[in-house]
């Protein structure tokens, strides 16, 4: 014997319900249908590529140019230029080849270094703005 679901724990038919099922639902006139959603939940892709650009100004870019202006002032380095190397060690070029600097950091003290550890160029400026204590007396 098979026994069907109970009538009494439906619920009774709607006449809204009615309507929506068997009918379409006309826009009244001067208004616009809502539109469907066709993404699915993707992104717009154009929001991709602000993204991206976004990325190429800021971070990108001015790094190509750091490293551009860096290559050419370790191209430039020659004899008797001062220099702070990355490790915040100053010192004068006194011998420059093709991948080592010689810096001289003190009276009769040499030390090598990659050329790559030089960070870069101490400014005649920089000097002037140090605070002189023999002045200050």
């Amino acid at each position: 014997m098979h026994i069907s679901a109970p009538v009494f724990l439906q619920d009774p038919p709607s006449d809204t319900a009615a309507t929506t099922q068997g009918e379409t639902l006309e826009t009244p006139p001067g208004e616009t249908p809502p539109k469907e959603q066709t993404s699915q939940g993707f992104p717009d892709p154009t929001i991709f590529l602000i993204i991206g650009a976004l990325f190429w100004f800021l971070i990108l870019g001015p790094e190509r140019k750091n490293k551009k202006k860096r290559q050419a002032m370790l191209d430039a380095l020659s004899k008797g230029d001062e220099v702070m190397t990355t490790g915040g060690l100053f010192g004068r070029v006194s011998k420059v080849d093709e991948h080592e600097v010689i810096l001289v950091v003190a009276d009769g003290v040499r030390l090598r270094f990659s050329r790559g550890a030089v960070q870069g160029l101490r400014n005649e400026e920089d000097e002037q703005d140090e605070p002189d204590d023999s002045k200050k007396s």
